[in-house]
């Protein structure tokens, strides 16, 4: 099942809507990951291990969208 199943397109997504979410998620990805390092330096490798898979995971549905973006914008032209 994709993202895009049912999906109608209304013109009321923008390139700068997706850039903005696209910025917010890397800051995310990118405190997360400061986080990760702060907890491997303190030798807190479980903690640092979390916040690895959250990134990870993070990562993972990005691309995902990402893809899913691709999709539609192939299918019902640039959304």
């Amino acid at each position: 099942m994709s993202l895009l199943d049912g999906y109608v397109p209304d013109n009321s997504v923008s390139k700068e809507d997706i850039n903005n979410v696209k910025k917010d998620i890397e800051d995310i990805i990118n405190k997360l990951t400061e986080e990760m390092l702060q907890h491997a330096e303190k030798m807190e490798f479980e903690e640092a291990a979390k916040l690895r898979d959250q990134i990870k995971e993070l990562e993972k549905s990005i691309n995902e969208i990402l893809e899913d973006i691709d999709m539609a914008k192939a299918y019902y032209g640039d959304v």
